[in-house]
């Protein structure tokens, strides 16, 4: 991958090294590496960049971390967690920006998030036997 940034990967294209593999799709940079690989998991890190009011739809994966990264606070935004979640499934989210009002859907969140402070974070867990998004931190 020294040949190629990450940034300048396209649509579709795949960069390889010897300890990782980045897979661009929808402009999302899947990075599996090799510990990732072995354990059977693959993460994203999914960064945006919301306006006030607006929805950000969660990449699934097995673990997914989203970094909420808005120019300043704002008053509300939505996050649709992943449609079709498998067992064990994670979702990590941070905010860069407090958010007074956050509305978590996409199926049964217990202790779903309502608001964000500065730096604030959580952790949710999908369990497919309880159908239902567990907060773990």
């Amino acid at each position: 991958m020294a040949d190629t940034k990450i940034s300048a990967l396209t649509d579709g294209v795949a960069g390889v090294s010897t300890d990782m593999i980045v897979i661009v799709r929808g402009g999302v940079n899947y990075r599996l590496t090799l510990v990732n690989l072995l354990s059977g998991m693959g993460s994203v890190t999914q960064l945006v960049t919301p306006t006030n009011g607006s929805t950000v739809n969660v990449t699934r994966s097995n673990y997914t971390t989203l970094l909420v990264n808005p120019a300043g606070p704002l008053l509300s935004l939505t996050i649709n967690m992943p449609s079709s979640p498998q067992d064990g499934d994670r979702v990590s989210i941070s905010s860069g920006q407090a958010i007074t009002t956050v509305n978590q859907t996409g199926g049964t969140i217990l202790s779903a998030l309502t608001t964000m402070l500065l730096g604030g974070f959580a952790t949710h867990v999908f369990n497919a036997a309880a159908n239902k998004w567990f907060r773990i931190g």
